[in-house]
This record gives C-alpha cells, sequence and structure tokens, in this order.
C-alpha cells in the first residue's frame, strides 16, 4: 500500500484555485463562462489539480492521453457512426485514450464539410463518456466568404466576418449550429477553434488578420456560443502553433476568454529540446493566469510513416523530457493527431510491427499516462483530489485499515468514495511515521512509502517531505 500525505479539501473548497500570483480565485473568477454547468466546472477543477500538482510529487497517473478521431478512423478502418467501437490505439495497447479528440467540420476523408449534425457523433461521443473519457472538438472552418476549404485565405473573411454582412451571417450560423450540436451533448466539451492563429494557412492566420482582428474574431466566436445561445457545457482552448518563437503574443485573446492554454509542437527526429522550451512556456502562462496547460498536438511533422521520425518518440523525445522537468510535467494532458484512413502514410499512433510500436507500448505502461483503463472519472467532484490524487473507481478496491486511501486494481492509490485520509496517526515529517525496522516491509514499488502493520509509513533514509520526487 502507497502512503499518502495530503489533507483532502472537500465541497466548497475545491471551488478556490491558486493563480500564480498566490491570489486565490474561484472557479467562477477563472472561467470563461461563469454559469457553465456543474459537470463542466468540475472537469475544470480536476484538470486544473492535475496540470498544477506535478511539481516533484507523486510521479503516478498525471498526464492524461488523448488521440483525434480515435473512433472514428484509423489505417484499417472507417467509422463515421460509430457502429465499431475500435481505435487504433487500443490495437496498439489493448486501451482506448483517455481523451478523444473530434472535429465539428468531420474532416476524416480529407475533406471540409459543414458542422455535422450531433446524429454523426452520437456513439462515438456516448461511448467516449461511458469510459469517463474527455472530449475536445477543433473546428476546421471552412471560408465563409467564399464556402473553400480552412485552407482558402481568399476573399478577407475575417475582416468580412467582422464588418458584418453575408459572411457574418454565415460564420454565426455555424457557431447556431454548433451550439445546436453541443447542447443536445450535454456533458463537457473541451471546444478548440481558430487553433494554430499565429501561422499563416488558415483564412484566420497571420497573413489574414491582424492581432486585433483576430482577439475580436475570437470573442465574437465565444459571446455567440456562451451568450446569444446560452451554452454553458464548453470549455475553450487557446492554442497556437508553437514554432513561432513568442506564439503567445499579441493574439492571445484575453483570460476572460480562454480556460485552457495549450500549442501544437511537431518536428523532426529528437526535437525533444524544442517540446521542452514550448511547453514550459505553455505552464508557465497558464499557471501566471490560473489556467489549465496542456500540450494539444504533438508529433513527428509528417507522422510515423516519415523517414525523419524518431522511432522512440513516444519515450526519450516525449515523456522523458516532460518528466525530468518539475516545469513541463505540470500540464493535464497530451493530444496526438489522427491516423488518416484515406492517407496510410499520414498517422500518429504506430500499430504493431511498426519500429515505433514498442516505444509507444513503454509510454502506454509508464506510471504517469493516463489511458481509459486505469483513468480517474474526471467528472467526479474532487476526482483528483487537491493534489491529483483519484478517486477509487473499481469495485475490487481495497481498504485493509479504513483509513480513507484504497489500493486500485494492485497500481495505484486513490482515495475511496466518500473517504478522508486519517491523518493522525504519523510522527515523521509529512505527518507519517517512520517504518519501523524491526518489522515486515513492503514497498512495492519503491516510492519510499511502505506499508507496516497495516499502515503507511515513510522508509528510513527516504525524504518524509511531500516536494521529494518518489
Amino acid at each position: 500500500m502507497l502512503a499518502k500525505f495530503y489533507n483532502i479539501i472537500i465541497g466548497a473548497c475545491a471551488l478556490i484555485l491558486t493563480a500564480h500570483s498566490g491570489h486565490s480565485q474561484t472557479i467562477a473568477d477563472v472561467l470563461v463562462d461563469p454559469n457553465a454547468t456543474g459537470k463542466t466546472r468540475t472537469l475544470y477543477i480536476n484538470l486544473k489539480n492535475l496540470s498544477t500538482s506535478r511539481t516533484n510529487v507523486w510521479r503516478d497517473k498525471r498526464i492524461l492521453f488523448g488521440h483525434q478521431n480515435t473512433s472514428f478512423e484509423g489505417l484499417g478502418f472507417i467509422d463515421p457512426y460509430g457502429t465499431s467501437n475500435q481505435s487504433d490505439v487500443e490495437n496498439a495497447v489493448g486501451a482506448f485514450p483517455a481523451v478523444y479528440g473530434f472535429d465539428f467540420n468531420r474532416r476524416a476523408f480529407g475533406t471540409f464539410v459543414g458542422v455535422a449534425p450531433y446524429a454523426v457523433y452520437q456513439q462515438h461521443l456516448d461511448r467516449a463518456y461511458s469510459r469517463n473519457g474527455i472530449v475536445t472538438f477543433s473546428w476546421h472552418a471552412k471560408n465563409p466568404v467564399t464556402s473553400g476549404n480552412v485552407f482558402d485565405t481568399s476573399g478577407n473573411p475575417v475582416v468580412s466576418i467582422l464588418n458584418g454582412g453575408s459572411a457574418r451571417s454565415v460564420y454565426l450560423g455555424w457557431l447556431d449550429d454548433i451550439a445546436t450540436f453541443v447542447k443536445q451533448v450535454d456533458e463537457p466539451i473541451i471546444f478548440r477553434p481558430l487553433m494554430e492563429d499565429n501561422g499563416s494557412f488558415f483564412w484566420w492566420g497571420t497573413s489574414n488578420a491582424t492581432p486585433a482582428q483576430f482577439r475580436a474574431l475570437w470573442r465574437l466566436t465565444v459571446n455567440h456560443l456562451r451568450d446569444n445561445n446560452n451554452v454553458h457545457n464548453l470549455l475553450y482552448a487557446y492554442t497556437p502553433e508553437a514554432g513561432n518563437p513568442d506564439f503567445y503574443g499579441a493574439n492571445y485573446p484575453g483570460d476572460d476568454y480562454v480556460d485552457i492554454i495549450g500549442g501544437d509542437i511537431y518536428g523532426n527526429g529528437n526535437f525533444s529540446s524544442t517540446i521542452l522550451n514550448k511547453v514550459r512556456t505553455m505552464v508557465h502562462f497558464a499557471n501566471a493566469r490560473g489556467k489549465v496547460a496542456a500540450l494539444t498536438e504533438v508529433g513527428p511533422r509528417n507522422g510515423f510513416f516519415s523517414s525523419s521520425a524518431a522511432s522512440n518518440f513516444y519515450t526519450s523525445v516525449l515523456l522523458n523530457t516532460i518528466e525530468a522537468d518539475p516545469t513541463a510535467r505540470k500540464i493535464a494532458y497530451i493530444h496526438v493527431w489522427r491516423n488518416a484512413n484515406e492517407s496510410p502514410n499520414n498517422h500518429w499512433i504506430p500499430q504493431p510491427g511498426h519500429a515505433a510500436h514498442p516505444a509507444f507500448v513503454s509510454f502506454f505502461n509508464d506510471s504517469s499516462t493516463v489511458f481509459s483503463n486505469n483513468s480517474f472519472n474526471m467528472y467526479q467532484p474532487m476526482a483528483t483530489a487537491i493534489q491529483g490524487f483519484p478517486y477509487c473507481i473499481s469495485p475490487s478496491t481495497v481498504d485493509p485499515d479504513g483509513d480513507g486511501w484504497g489500493w486500485e486494481l494492485s497500481k495505484y492509490s486513490c482515495i475511496m468514495p466518500g473517504g478522508i485520509a486519517d491523518l493522525s496517526s504519523g510522527t515523521a515529517t509529512g505527518i507519517y511515521q517512520y517504518c519501523r525496522s524491526d518489522q515486515p516491509l513492503n514497498d512495492a514499488d519503491g516510492d519510499g512509502w511502505g506499508w507496516q502493520n497495516s499502515q503507511s509509513c515513510v522508509i528510513p533514509g527516504s525524504p518524509p517531505d511531500p516536494a521529494a520526487n518518489w
């Protein structure tokens, strides 16, 4: 049994967050939508706890893993209506991801269409939520002036929207369709509109809109969904392309319009230094604003078909780089792009037999990553407590000493639902007593916390400090 040393704050206290400045903020102060649904608030609190508790404490179960279109398409299947219940992630490691990425323009065949109706995604979303999955939607919106795809930058679309007229009506009509969709879902969704705005390739990019124009477009998008359509189950993610040295620059829409600070990072070969520098920037920027930090896209630039893709990307390039840095590991989730059915050369989840597959298996097996078969319920209040520890969800969970801490699936410690850890029995620094040298001791995972005589204890010689990196 692993020991735990944190006092669990319950009830209203869970709604208090602390920004980098040290000033306390309520969840209503931090969220874009002060009227967000209860589940949406709970999800944000739990994501926030994950993204702020990764400083040298408790490496287990902190980074949620996500994949775009994971149940929608893969290298060997296309399932636009979710009838087959499969995923290239599940095929690779035997588990679905914790975060499910989709797109309102249903970009599964290399095409850009209008906002797809909810019925197209219903099976996908029902299954995702049944696994306590987190759902995020990007939006490769078509050009509202020409009806061309997202890469069509002609017609000055941003200015046309802001100045009114037909382009504005078209754009707001699409937002109305999204609002109808999201209300039917009713569960929380992380919405990632107008992504990679600091590039020039999308019609809202830097060569097509000034910073002031982009900010106005972002705020129009949020205001129309939240205020005009009464959509209250969205979290809004701002995710520029991190290749730009100043990727949180003048385009940033403002703290009142952003919930999640993300970024998209691609590179060739071993670009671990780039990942480290960019993720650190994300975390610093998010923490200073009391926001959640997430790595919203990452991977080899042209997928794993490319000869420049490192076969050890998921271990040496990505995970080890993040886990070794106390700042970088304060991200809540990592999300990778799709396995394109129409283009098998374009994929980011390596399948069995591929040179990069063993590293992905190691990534899955690492104690710090969360997939669907070992994730916590992020929609349950205090699902990750104040320091990121999960509530127990398995019916086989045991709590032999009745102290409120359980042992889940023989893998990790968790808080018994309704339980609060008993912090009265310890005498060592960090509250718990040292393990006695004359008694049998079990520290199966070697983290410095032992289980002795049905009680948690600190291994002699191990730092009993909550700031210790086990």
